[in-house]
């Protein structure tokens, strides 16, 4: 990107040029000030991928939460709800993992949960 610098007698003026293809332009001092202003303001205020991923696991997490209420009031048995929420698991990754991956991502999950949990009184 090229720039060039113009002085007249009332103000600095950046001369732009994006690529060569395009004619010159005159862009005042001002204009692009408030262009990096905006750039900058859309940056800051933008969700980031991982705010993104994190609010949709809490979207997932407070349905996941919701439907466990619902299998309280159907079963009073925990052991029949760990295995339903098991079988949910295996189901949804069945159709592209095989068993034992599925099992070692459930694993994974049990370790990184289990401090947070361990934690609680």
């Amino acid at each position: 990107q090229a720039t060039a610098l113009h002085r007249n007698a009332d103000a600095v003026v950046f001369l732009k040029r994006p690529n060569l293809n395009r004619s010159w332009t005159w862009t005042s001092p001002e204009i692009l000030l408030e262009r990096r202003r905006a750039s900058v303001e859309s940056r800051t205020t933008m969700v980031t991928p991982t705010d993104e991923n994190f609010n949709d696991y809490k979207k997932a997490e407070k349905k996941a939460l919701a439907i466990l209420a619902e299998m309280k009031a159907t079963s009073p048995k925990k052991t029949d709800i760990e295995l339903a929420l098991l079988v949910a698991i295996f189901e949804l990754h069945k159709s592209s993992l095989p068993a034992g991956t599925i099992d070692s991502i459930i694993q994974g999950h049990l370790k990184q949960l289990s401090p947070f949990y361990a934690a609680k009184p």
